[in-house]
This record gives C-alpha cells, structure tokens and sequence, in this order.
C-alpha cells in the first residue's frame, strides 16, 4: 500500500510541475542563429550568424514558417608582387525567402524539430578589376541568378525571451534556378 500511496504522490507531483510550465506563445519571431556551411566557396563564407530573421507560428505539434535571409561578401584579390597583375574586388550577394512547416516529433522535446521549407533564392555577383602594364586588362561583370528550391533539416530552438529565440539549424539546400549576366 506504501508503494502505491508514494507513486501516486510521484506522479502527481510531476503532474502539479507540468501544470506549472509557462504556456508556449503560438507565434513566434526570431533571428537565424548561425550558418555553417560543409563545403565553402570564396563566393559565401563558410560560418555565418545572424543572417536572417524567421516567424513561426505552431499552434499545436504541427506548425508553419516561414523566413527571410541576406548575405553580402566582398572578396579582394591576393596579389602579392607583381606589376604586370590584375587588380581589383568582387562583391557577392545572396536573398533568400523560405516557407514550409515543421514538426515537433517528440512531445518532450519541444525544443527539437525536423522542417521542410520551399524557397526563392536570388543571387548576385558584380566586379571591377584593372591592371595590366598597358590597362588593356580592364573588365567589369555582373550576373543574377534567380532559383527555387528547397530546404529540409533539424532545428534546435532556445528562447532568450518572451518571443524572441536563437535557433541554429542544420538542412540540405538544393535549387534549380536561371543565371543571366
């Protein structure tokens, strides 16, 4: 009988804990917390923080998303001694606009979820270099691709304050897109 009594008292006790568990808001707005990319490019670097800002709205396990991100990056030559040498900067830019849903596979771990989003990518690239001994090596560029895609990966979601969350998220991107120059 003490068995039972204590049990009951246990689960209760656990159950009067839950009870007292401050309430999720439905909506939710937050910064991307970091980007890491496996394999690099000079075009994007590999790690990247606060690139973006995502809402969230999950009302029960299941919910929806969606997302807004921009990267910038200018790459200057490394040209060490050399006269006869082209010179000059490359700019790179990147926006991308997500939307999908996530779900919250295990109830325990509120916390931890897996997402698939749906995205439009719009890239660019511009660059001016000069040189030469002659100047004759003056070129200038620019090119757009516009692509659509998608996302899928896990997500972590560690709230700062009320409504306000860092979130770092590891996916698989891949897009299909258009490049005009």
């Amino acid at each position: 009988m003490k068995k039972i009594l204590l049990r009951a008292m246990l689960l209760g006790s656990v159950l009067g804990a839950n009870a007292q568990a401050p309430r999720l808001h439905p909506t939710e707005v937050g910064l991307e917390g970091a980007r890491y990319a496996a394999i690099s490019s000079p075009t994007y670097p590999r790690f990247q923080a606060f690139s973006g800002v995502v809402l969230r709205y999950m009302p029960q396990r299941l919910g929806v998303r969606a997302g807004l991100a921009y990267s910038h990056r200018t790459n200057l030559p490394e040209i060490g001694n050399c006269a006869d040498c082209v010179t000059g900067e490359t700019s790179y830019r990147r926006v991308t606009l997500r939307a999908g849903a996530q779900y919250i596979v295990l109830p325990n771990t509120p916390w931890l979820y897996p997402f698939l989003d749906v995205a439009y990518r719009n890239t660019g690239a511009a660059g001016r270099f000069t040189g030469g001994f002659c100047g004759c090596l003056d070129n200038t560029f620019t090119a757009t691709t516009r692509a659509i895609g998608g996302m899928g990966g896990v997500g972590a979601r560690f709230r700062i304050f009320s409504r306000l969350f860092f979130g770092p998220e590891v996916y698989y991107e891949g897009f299909v897109g258009q490049k005009s120059s």
